[in-house]
Parts: C-alpha cells; sequence; structure tokens
C-alpha cells in the first residue's frame, strides 16, 4: 500500500505514506515491527527516487 501511495498518488507526502505504515505496524504487529519497516520503507523509498519514480508536489516532502 506505502509503495502504490508513494508511486501512484502524487498529493500524498511521502512522511504521510510511511507514517501510516508504521502506525498499523505499531497496532497489529511486534515491538519490533515499525523500525523494520521503517528501514525497508526508507530503503526503498530512495531507491525510486534513483529511478526518478517518484513524483511528489507539495508541502510535506522528505528532504534528502
Amino acid at each position: 500500500m506505502t509503495i502504490a501511495e508513494l508511486i501512484s498518488f502524487p498529493e500524498i507526502p511521502p512522511k504521510v505514506s510511511i507514517n501510516v505504515a508504521l502506525d498499523l505496524a505499531k497496532r497489529f504487529s511486534t515491538d519490533n515491527s515499525p523500525a523494520f519497516i521503517n528501514g525497508m520503507l526508507d530503503g526503498i523509498y530512495t531507491e525510486l527516487q534513483t529511478q526518478n519514480l517518484i513524483q511528489k508536489t507539495g508541502r510535506g516532502l522528505i528532504e534528502k
């Protein structure tokens, strides 16, 4: 879900997409899951950016 939002929904800031995934992990998984998921999504986000697959506009963008 988060990857689809990163690629296909330019109006949703990456921070929001990632935070929603982390909130879901906190609620429905183990205590270690949010850190693992955050690491995975950060790596995926970075890779998508290097491939120019993310075209975001507006507020809340992640500064790199």
